[in-house]
């Protein structure tokens, strides 16, 4: 229920099982074993992307499906399921693992408050989904939404952006 509750917590998927079992509060043998089989009944979606984190490779990336027949009954019981918290401050600069995005500034001199808006326009059109999702934990709404209703974005991605900042 807590992979579940994880993964339903992250519209745009996760990265690896590790990523699942962080967010889960499981080990990732744990979360390993449960997306196997929520894999093997169709619940959850399992998809190779190609992610670039200073290179560029192939990463499998988990989604929930819920489309899914057998969500329909799973689901009242995951809405229940409380994750553990993550006392993470927001952050106010880029992380070095997303510099690549920035190729012509410089990621350094870039702050959340300063330069919300287009961060998140780089973020946003990264297609990574951890890119998306810090954004979505760490920019300001205003500037969130700014970004989002810019030439290029796919409208679903938009339309993620708003739930979000409805729930915020």
């Amino acid at each position: 229920m807590r992979v579940l509750a994880a993964l339903m917590h992250a519209p745009l998927g996760l990265h690896s099982a590790r990523r699942v079992a962080v967010a889960a509060g499981t080990s990732p043998t744990t979360a390993s074993r449960r997306l196997r089989e929520l894999v093997a009944v169709g619940v959850v979606e399992q998809t190779r992307q190609r992610v670039v984190r200073g290179t560029a490779r192939d990463e499998d990336v988990y989604r929930l499906d819920p489309t899914a027949p057998s969500w329909k009954e799973l689901a009242p019981r995951v809405r229940r399921v409380r994750l553990p918290q993550r006392s993470e401050e927001p952050a106010n600069r880029v992380p070095r693992r997303f510099y690549h995005l920035f190729w012509n500034s410089d990621p350094t001199a870039l702050t959340v408050q300063g330069n919300g808006a287009y961060i998140a326009r780089r973020m946003l059109t990264s297609n990574d989904p951890a890119a998306i999702q810090w954004s979505l934990r760490n920019i300001p709404a205003a500037d969130l939404e700014f970004a989002s209703t810019g030439r290029g974005i796919d409208p679903r991605l938009t339309s993620v952006v708003k739930n979000w900042n409805a729930t915020r």
